[in-house]
């Protein structure tokens, strides 16, 4: 049983990492323009210009799925910073704030996601 443990745990690492990755690849293209849109001429129009495509209305399905918990489907939360029990100041992270069986639950957002939604504190 300790082996098919294992392989199911390097396994979950293994998704965890190619979505962390996919992540990252999918934000790094939405600033990528278009080879169309760069050039300023439409195939088959001899000076023509581009018109950039129509923004779409629906989200994008990896940027909703990434931002919100796996477990309970709600949008990832800010914690506040403030000093943990050991009387050491920790900084605002992302969360989710539901609850399972009385304990906060223990997901975070991917790291890339983290990256590319950085936390904006105000000063007080």
């Amino acid at each position: 049983m300790t082996r098919l443990a294992d392989a199911y745990e390097e396994q979950a690492a293994l998704f965890a990492r190619l979505a962390e990755a996919t992540a990252q690849v999918a934000h790094e293209l939405r600033g990528i323009e278009s080879p169309v849109a760069r050039t300023g001429v439409e195939s088959g129009a001899e000076g023509a210009t581009a018109r950039p495509p129509s923004p779409s209305s629906a989200p994008d399905p990896l940027s909703v799925v990434l931002s919100q918990c796996p477990d309970h489907q709600v949008a990832w939360t800010v914690k506040d910073g403030g000093i943990g029990r050991n009387g050491q100041p920790y900084p605002a992270f992302w969360r989710c704030n539901e609850r399972t069986d009385g304990e906060y639950c223990k997901k975070r957002p991917t790291p890339a996601w983290a990256k590319s939604h950085p936390i904006e504190t105000v000063a007080a």
